[in-house]
């Protein structure tokens, strides 16, 4: 979602291809899809990630009464992300970085910001992102949690979305929300897969396949792919619990 944003507006060159949703086309919009998957007025949305709130703003406009708990640990984009909503008191903001374990960790800070992650850039990047936009500038040392433990805190028993967004990531932030995922405690996720080799360590689609399947949630649909050379590099998925499809295909004809 960050990557793909940031790519646009540099990476044209280069040779990439990105599939535009039309206005005629809401089929293909994540947010829309969301908004009909989750029929609730006042949703608990996790945005993990959440970078300065460009996401959590298109949230909060498609369900005004949400309650939006925000992840960013990288300090300025904190910063800005708490400005944002600082009048806003249903939308909370953490600067944490939820991942598989409660501690610390060192995040990988990158020449573009948004490209920030806890896995190390691989060195086969640049071939499909091109230049300068994954480059290690330093590392920062950020508080780690879980979202279990996170929610156990914070007697959170449902999220009815949670959004991932975390440069590859995104695994490890499943792996530590298994209890909430067991439990089908989490109705609609939605998270940015990166494809090519970008993060050392990254997971490969096939494991996020495997990972929803044995905790029975279903692929429902795949958003704004960015393709290189015809070669898919990354794609923006939506996976929803038994329940939500349930729910969902009994108010859809």
């Amino acid at each position: 979602m960050r990557l793909k944003a940031t790519i646009q507006r540099v990476a044209r060159r280069w040779g990439y291809e990105f599939t535009r949703v039309r206005a005629s086309d809401p089929e293909l919009d994540a947010f829309t899809t969301q908004k009909r998957l989750v029929a609730k007025e006042d949703p608990v949305i996790f945005d993990v990630g959440a970078n300065v709130g460009a996401v959590s703003s298109k949230y909060r406009s498609i369900f005004p009464g949400a309650l939006l708990h925000c992840f960013e640990p990288f300090a300025p984009a904190f910063e800005e992300l708490r400005r944002a909503f600082v009048a806003d008191s249903r939308v909370v903001a953490y600067r944490i970085a939820l991942c598989d374990r409660v501690g610390s960790a060192r995040l990988n800070i990158n020449r573009s910001s948004m490209t920030n992650s806890l896995l190390a850039t691989d060195c086969r990047a640049a071939k499909y992102w091109g230049p300068d936009l994954l480059d290690t500038d330093g590392q920062l040392d950020v508080e780690t949690a879980t979202i279990d433990a996170f929610c156990d805190e914070a007697s959170i028993g449902h999220i009815d979305i949670l959004k991932l967004d975390v440069q590859g990531a995104e695994y490890a932030v499943l792996k530590g929300a298994e209890r909430m995922l067991d439990r089908h405690s989490i109705g609609v996720v939605y998270l940015e897969i990166i494809v090519a080799p970008t993060y050392s360590g990254q997971k490969s689609l096939q494991d996020y396949l495997a990972l929803f399947a044995s905790r029975g949630y279903e692929l429902f649909d795949c958003y704004n792919p960015v393709r290189w050379r015809g070669r898919l590099l990354q794609t923006d998925n939506i996976f929803v619990s038994q329940a939500i499809l349930d729910e969902y295909e009994k108010r859809v004809p």
